[in-house]
């Protein structure tokens, strides 16, 4: 294995047990203040197999809309090491607990980022992490369906994203607009991301 795809596991790896963690809960964390307050950014420290990792996350917020239906749940996070060298990444995610399903079964999302369109499908994250890959989970049941797409971006295009003016977001039959609040917390994101690196 080379020394590319290595880093490329670490980068991973750490930002996997982040997006665990996050999805845990299980130590609380730190809320820092934001530059908006319809929006709360996270952060706590976290031991994993003697590396202190610090987890960096938005807490969930909401899309509503007649475009959307039944609202979705919108989050982001990264970790990193201030010991390592790696470049971060980030994750964007997408959650729905409605009545009937409605992500896509292909893991495929497209960004339009001040009409310029960013898409990202399913791939191996040792194949080409520099474009982005994304992961999609449907649970169908009696009470209804449960949903998340997770979307895995290098910083360059997390930042691109998130810099955007106007940020259109499509899956499946679902399109929508990210509102300014979202942006303004994925920029807030951006800006911790660019000052974590060593």
């Amino acid at each position: 294995m080379n020394a590319q795809k290595t880093a490329l596991l670490l980068i991973f790896g750490i930002v996997n047990v982040g997006c665990n963690s996050l999805a845990e809960r299980a130590k609380p964390a730190i809320a820092l203040p934001s530059p908006q307050a319809e929006y709360r950014i996270l952060t706590k420290n976290e031991s994993k197999n003697g590396e202190l990792l610090t987890i960096v996350s938005l807490e969930r917020m909401s899309i509503i809309g007649p475009e959307v239906g039944e609202p979705i749940g919108f989050s982001s996070m990264f970790a990193y090491d201030k010991k390592s060298q790696a470049v971060p990444v980030a994750y964007i995610s997408f959650y729905s607990n409605g009545s009937k399903c409605r992500f896509p079964s292909k893991s495929e999302i497209t960004f339009v980022a001040d009409g310029q369109a960013i898409r990202i499908a399913n791939k191996p994250v040792t194949a080409k992490l520099s474009e982005g890959t994304s992961t999609s989970l449907s649970e169908p049941g009696p009470d209804g369906c449960k949903e998340s797409l997770d979307v895995l971006l290098p910083q360059r295009v997390y930042s691109r994203i998130a810099n955007a003016r106007l940020v259109e977001v499509q899956f499946g039959e679902l399109k929508f607009r990210l509102n300014e609040n979202h942006l303004n917390a994925l920029r807030e994101l951006a800006r911790r991301m660019a000052e974590s690196k060593p």
